[in-house]
């Protein structure tokens, strides 16, 4: 025992001796050349030291660094440092424990560059085969890095990223155990050599690095956003519980704070599989914000609404979920002011498809358009290229196509009510498709004034010449109440049926409206036509056209019918009608002609026929007229006011007139002979046949 404590005496004493000879012996500085020279041949740098090296290796390594300088063998700045100096406990590094009293690093400039893709591509296979190298224990009583500098260059997206005056604190770095940390930094983000993002950032944690696991508790993230993407100063600040373990592939944030302007953001989520394919799970909550307030601190266009309070509490709550390589927001509670939807959001990260499943109570969607005098302006503003050539449909394009053809969506909506353009619809429901520019509109139904609608569409928007296939169908609309809250006018009243099919292929209303097929059928039961009395100027032109006096005073200004029914058939946007007829109070109306929509006029003829039944309070049909076919025509562009758009067939009714004269010569010629042929029955008899 005694033989063993001499020779570990001995050892202990010939490795004093010896370490006390290299420190007396041995001066670093002597090496500068060797250390330049191995910099150029394994580094292909240029190292330049501006002082002296100071060094002591024993109980503890120390090395001091002067001011430094490296750069590329063409003279390119890559790093420099002003000073260093680190001191570790040497016994304990030889048993794979990391002890040292500090470390502190000043002045530290460092430029990177963005690798190619071949050597990107490489680095990844070395990460790859390196594997784990094990966990090291450390102990540092001290870190501290002052006024550093960081550039990250990407030649070829020509973007720049610079953190600036950077300064970390830590105290009490021992492995397994949480310690304090302190950063503070200026980031500057530049693109194609322009300034378009700053941040002042100082984060505060509760940092614990045990072998792969890395938490952060009680993280405090503040950081003050300027630059072209925010014209003004905002703040943006993150809290909450950190952690990650590179073993489990696995990252967590608990108890999440997101503030930004007046956003509050609650968060609670885990991330797995982040080096193969992610899956998010969590909580997340936005308390009821202004959004007008927050586009406005954002520096973003805020909307002008119809309703200066709308859009003033959006907010929502969603359990974040769905398997690997997609994101759900199932369930999910959407606040748009008074209106509430539930219902789910979905996406898929590989094919880009959206999914959206929202039910709502009540919105009142004109709320949030523009104000009315806004809208009106910019209604009465003509458009240059309609003025320019006269043409009255647009030939601006409809649909963003690029946009629908990249579209993937299966979107299912449904409200209790919806108030748009002063229309009131009760139980909406809408199911939609989009898969790569084949849009189906499966169903857009709801109940409206007393009645219901129920149409589909197929848009086919594969190509640059767009097809729509639509079919409509509504049923006992109460016409009158649905026109007068759409328009403000409720010029026809009654109960309205309509079924049609339509085709049409184009990508501006000017081709739509030019290119328009399809078939329709429509009712209209308990009817009345506002600002036009049919009996009435039917029985002025005809006393006109007999040369007689017409009443100075005028019927009201309506017609009221009970039941009309019509078909139509619509070729190039052209509808043609053969077949029109309603019942009127004391006569007959039919009807046939066009309505050209590309040119917007109309050729339409009307026949009333007078029944024995009618009456006027300021104008009478003579009774010889009753029962015969009395010619209308409305003719002339859709602009004219019905009251010139519609008169006698002047040509038609001289016909109508000339038979009705051949008839009173006819009976008068009648009458004459049945006096003068009293008792011959067998010569009226042969005078009749020739007559008839």
């Amino acid at each position: 025992m005694k033989l063993l404590l001499k020779i570990l005496l001995g050892v202990v004493l010939v490795l004093v001796l010896a370490v006390g000879a290299i420190l007396l012996l041995v001066n670093p500085n002597d090496f500068k050349p060797e250390l330049q020279q191995l910099a150029r041949d394994k580094g292909q740098v240029e190292l330049q030291l501006s002082g002296d090296i100071g060094w002591s290796l024993f109980p503890n390594v120390a090395l001091s660094l002067p001011q430094l300088q490296l750069t590329s063998l063409d003279g390119e700045p890559l790093a420099a440092l002003d000073r260093a100096s680190i001191e570790v406990a040497l016994m304990p590094l030889l048993s794979g424990e990391l002890k040292m009293s500090g470390m502190e690093l000043e002045g530290l400039d460092l430029t990177i560059k963005a690798p190619s893709s071949e050597a990107s591509e490489e680095a990844s296979e070395s990460q790859a085969e390196s594997g784990d190298p094990g966990a090291l224990l450390f102990d540092i009583g001290k870190v501290r890095v002052v006024d550093a500098r960081v550039v990250y260059e990407d030649p070829v997206a020509k973007r720049q990223v610079e953190v600036s005056n950077l300064y970390m604190e830590a105290d009490g770095l021992v492995s397994g155990q949480a310690f304090p940390l302190m950063l503070e930094f200026d980031l500057a983000l530049s693109e194609q050599g322009k300034p378009q993002l700053k941040a002042a950032t100082r984060l505060q944690t509760e940092l614990l690095l045990d072998g792969s696991e890395f938490n952060a508790k009680a993280l405090q993230l503040q950081t003050t956003l300027s630059g072209v993407l925010v014209p003004q100063p905002l703040s943006l600040n993150l809290g909450g519980d950190l952690a990650f373990d590179q073993a489990a592939d696995r990252a967590e944030l608990r108890g999440g704070k997101l503030s930004l302007a007046n956003l509050l953001l609650n968060l609670d989520l885990v991330a797995a599989g982040l080096s193969t394919q992610p899956q998010l799970s969590g909580e997340l909550k936005l308390d009821p914000l202004d959004l007008k307030q927050l586009l406005s601190a954002l520096g973003q266009p805020v909307p002008e609404t119809a309703d200066e309070q709308a859009l003033r509490q959006v907010g929502f709550s969603a359990t974040l979920a769905g398997p690997a390589g997609s994101l759900q927001l199932s369930p999910l509670t959407l606040q748009l002011d008074q209106t509430r939807f539930d219902g789910k959001l979905g996406y898929e990260l590989d094919s880009g498809k959206q999914t959206v499943e929202l039910n709502g109570d009540s919105l009142d969607l004109d709320r949030y358009l523009p104000p009315a005098a806004q809208t009106d302006q910019q209604a009465s503003q003509p458009n240059s290229q309609q003025t320019a050539s006269s043409e009255r449909y647009s030939k601006e394009p409809l649909l963003p196509l690029e946009t629908l053809q990249a579209l993937k969506l299966d979107a299912k909506l449904g409200l209790g009510q919806l108030k748009a353009s002063g229309l009131e619809i009760g139980q909406l429901k809408l199911l939609l498709k989009a898969d790569a520019g084949l849009i189906k509109l499966e169903q857009l139904a709801g109940q409206l004034y007393q009645g219901s609608f129920d149409n589909r569409m197929t848009l086919d928007a594969r190509t640059e010449n767009p097809k729509f296939d639509i079919s409509k169908k509504i049923q006992g609309v109460e016409l009158g109440s649905m026109l007068l809250a759409l328009t403000g006018q409720d010029r026809f009243s009654g109960r309205f049926t309509m079924n049609g099919g339509y085709q049409a292929r184009g990508n501006s209303v000017y081709d739509l409206v030019h290119s328009l097929d399809g078939n329709m059928d429509l009712g209209l039961k308990e009817g009345r036509l506002k600002g036009v009395n049919l009996g009435d100027t039917l029985c002025r032109g005809i006393l006109q056209v007999r040369g007689q006096q017409a009443p100075a005073e005028t019927a009201e200004s309506y017609t009221e019918f009970s039941n009309l029914s019509a078909t139509a058939k619509i070729n190039k946007g052209v509808v043609t009608n053969q077949d029109l007829k309603a019942a009127l109070v004391g006569i007959n109306l039919a009807g046939d002609g066009q309505v050209n929509l590309p040119g917007e006029n109309l050729d339409y003829g009307l026949s009333l026929t007078v029944l024995q039944d009618f009456a006027s309070a300021n104008c009478r049909i003579d009774e010889k007229l009753h029962n015969l076919a009395l010619p209308l025509r409305c003719e002339g562009g859709f602009d004219e006011a019905p009251t010139k758009l519609c008169g006698v067939d002047k040509k038609r009714i001289d016909k109508v007139l000339a038979d009705v004269g051949k008839r009173e010569v006819k009976q008068k010629l009648e009458q004459k002979l049945e006096e003068k042929l009293k008792g011959n029955e067998a010569v009226k008899g042969v005078l009749k046949g020739l007559f008839n």
